[in-house]
């Protein structure tokens, strides 16, 4: 979305437009700064206020994951720049590295027993921004974990009761807020999120932002302006004091009919990332309403509120679909190179003529591409390459054999070879 956009939407002098100009001398993508900007309201405000729809309020949490390939749009940066807000509202409960799914369950129980303890109202939080989403999902056995509990805790229940081990015993864990924030390539979720993870519900609560290109070039950039940065802190304080002060968001009359509009008339999709994400697009709508309504004080979500949160919700869903679907320029051509890639892997020592792995790629590009990509991985010492080779007992016209080496085995080889096929 173009920057002219993001300006209509977050008024002038309040703390959206003030975060999105401390970000505007970086490489950051617009939109990173004003996603960023709302995970770093909606963390600040914490579990107490929520949206007053009856049998279905919406807790302010949000699960946002910045994407575009390696080293292009500063993903990193638009994470550490967020936390450095957020940091002074949670320091013990923001969690910046690798956790385990049973040592974050313990620190949520730890967090309400020890309120319990106080005399206090029991609660538990977690702040998780982690700057590469492969530090925190990774492929390891113990992390498998994370998107079903992740799943379970983004609805912020009053009480939730399980887990745990048999050393601890079950944990018990009440008035849960987890908010998360991290970063990723498309190559990495295309491989990674696979259908299970999509239909068990985790990616329907995520918010997907895609962009392919910096802001702009800052080959020397400057320090940050202190003056802003004061000014946005001092803006985030007034917020959470009024928040702190009042229950709920409520909705006027206006705003609540075009909400009502918009659900009944929507339509409805079939692929399973959409159809799995459209079961939460509307808590999704009014979660981003609420926000952009108290990004301007105002506490009551009006009829602009919702006419734009509709049009930003609808704009992560398309983007999520793009990393998923296929329907992104690239989508294809990623997948095809992953299934290459596994099939030389599994492959091993025999390799493979280019007609072989013709076959495997068909669906997702021409031989022509097929060619350029093994090539690439031969440059990159990804695979050896053997011409002249005679088949079937030295009948027939020789060929050439394709064989993996262990680079292409390596954590970073998709991203690596993707990088090189299309370094735009």
């Amino acid at each position: 979305m173009a920057r002219a956009k993001y300006k209509r939407i977050a008024k002038e002098n309040t703390f959206l437009s003030d975060y999105m100009e401390y970000n505007n001398e970086t490489e950051t993508p617009y939109d990173y700064d004003f996603w960023t900007g709302l995970w770093l309201l909606s963390s600040v405000l914490g579990r107490h206020l929520f949206v007053d729809r009856p049998m279905a309020p919406v807790r302010l949490n949000m699960y946002l994951i910045l994407v575009a390939e390696s080293g292009i749009t500063r993903k990193s940066t638009s994470v550490r720049k967020a936390v450095k807000f957020v940091r002074p509202y949670c320091p013990n409960e923001l969690i910046e590295s690798s956790i385990t799914p049973e040592k974050l369950e313990a620190q949520l129980a730890m967090q309400t027993a020890e309120k319990e303890s106080d005399g206090k109202e029991p609660s538990s939080t977690a702040i998780i921004a982690i700057d590469e989403l492969v530090k925190f999902l990774g492929k390891e056995q113990y992390t498998r974990a994370m998107p079903s509990l992740l799943t379970d805790l983004y609805d912020s229940p009053d009480a939730r009761s399980g887990g745990g081990t048999m050393a601890r015993g079950v944990t018990n864990i009440r008035n849960v807020f987890v908010s998360f924030l991290s970063a990723s390539t498309p190559s990495w979720l295309l491989r990674t999120v696979n259908p299970d993870v999509i239909q068990g519900g985790f990616t329907s609560r995520v918010m997907f932002v895609v962009s392919e290109r910096p802001k702009k070039s800052v080959p020397w950039p400057e320090k940050p302006n202190e003056e802003l940065f004061n000014r946005i802190s001092s803006t985030l304080e007034r917020i959470k004091r009024q928040a702190d002060s009042m229950s709920c968001i409520t909705i006027s009359k206006a705003a609540r009919s075009r909400f009502s509009t918009w659900y009944k008339r929507r339509e409805l999709r079939r692929d399973t990332f959409r159809s799995s994400w459209q079961s939460r697009e509307d808590g999704h709508v009014l979660k981003v309403a609420a926000l952009l309504c108290i990004n301007e004080e105002a506490w009551i979500i009006q009829d602009h509120h919702i006419r734009n949160a509709i049009k930003l919700v609808d704009q992560t869903k398309e983007w999520g679909a793009s990393i998923f679907e296929g329907t992104g320029s690239s989508t294809k051509e990623v997948i095809g190179i992953d299934k290459l890639r596994d099939k030389l892997i599994a492959l091993g020592h025999n390799g493979a003529t280019q007609t072989v792995l013709n076959r495997v790629t068909t669906r997702y590009f021409n031989a022509e591409f097929l060619g350029t990509v093994l090539e690439v991985m031969h440059e990159l010492d990804m695979v050896q390459k053997f011409e002249g080779v005679k088949l079937n007992k030295g009948k027939g016209r020789p060929t050439t054999i394709w064989r993996a080496t262990k680079t292409l085995v390596g954590a970073t080889a998709l991203d690596d070879i993707i990088g090189h096929v299309t370094p735009d």
